[in-house]
């Protein structure tokens, strides 16, 4: 007993102190689902360490990062390894993510437009609130443009961020009043699907 507690007590300190040194960080309080997240690794020896994850993939970038890009949501598990040993974990909380659909060229308030700014938007813009950046490729949009006026309503289908020729020749149309409603608002990367809360817009 005791020559085995001799064995494994200096392999026990060892771990510790391996999981001491080592710390991984999120500039964000949740992880997004979806996109790859920029860890970073505080580590003496990062080069000579293995990450794993429970959730998606991890990849070691040459400085003190790692990405992560996580499948589904809830709880994300980092491993780190030397050699075969595994020397520390951290679980990370993720989360979904949704997209905002926005007018560039006007500002709205309490989804009330003018004729003149109605007649100003040529285009959407898709952005994620949570993200710094939301330039992306591999993408694609679509949504439902719903018109209503005293004469009755119009629907459109829209598989372009740029605002189609027939519904701004609808907008040249409309009065005071009248209503615009962007809705079933799906913006794609990749092969992931984004909904967007519906927009509505009153003419004044």
């Amino acid at each position: 007993m005791i020559k085995f507690l001799l064995k494994i007590v200096p392999f026990l300190i060892l771990v510790q102190s391996f999981g001491q040194e080592i710390d991984i960080s999120s500039s964000k309080s949740e992880l997004i689902n979806g996109f790859p997240n920029y860890l970073t690794v505080s580590s003496k020896d990062l080069k000579k360490l293995r990450f794993e994850t429970d959730n998606g993939s991890i990849l070691t970038l040459r400085d003190d990062r790692i990405i992560v890009s996580p499948k589904v949501i809830g709880n994300l598990k980092i491993m780190v390894f030397k050699k075969k040993l595994k020397i520390f974990e951290k679980i990370f909380k993720v989360k979904d993510i949704k997209p905002v659909l926005s007018f560039p060229s006007i500002e709205t308030k309490q989804n009330i437009v003018s004729k003149s700014d109605l007649l100003k938007i040529h285009s959407v813009y898709i952005y994620f609130p949570d993200l710094i950046c939301s330039d992306f490729s591999d993408t694609s949009f679509k949504c439902d443009i719903t018109i209503k006026t005293i004469d009755g309503i119009v629907q459109f289908t829209s598989n372009s961020t740029n605002i189609p020729n027939n519904v701004r020749d609808e907008l040249l149309t409309l009065k005071e009043g009248d209503q615009i409603n962007f809705k079933n608002i799906i913006y794609k990367i990749g092969d992931k699907e984004f909904r967007a809360d519906d927009v509505f817009l009153e003419v004044n």
